[in-house]
């Protein structure tokens, strides 16, 4: 199974790695939050076995920094 990860870049292109809620009305999907789970990268898009689950309704995409929850994005599936 799979959870998502979102690349973030800083102002100087320095890139990392956040687990990542994604979320709509119908579903919620979990980050892994084990160190040893790499995770799916959605920073270019959903993978294709996601896209059924929140095509059509608004997808918000929160990032766990640390102790923190940090919404990144909300967008249309």
């Amino acid at each position: 199974h799979l959870h998502p990860i979102i690349r973030l870049h800083d102002a100087v292109g320095a890139g990392r790695r956040f687990p990542a809620f994604l979320h709509n009305r119908r579903v919620t999907l979990l980050p892994a939050f084990s160190p040893f789970s790499v995770g799916m990268d959605i920073s270019r898009g959903l993978p294709e076995e996601w896209n059924e689950l929140f095509r059509g309704l608004p997808l918000e995409v929160i990032a766990v920094t640390g102790n923190q929850a940090v919404k990144i994005a909300a967008q249309r599936s």
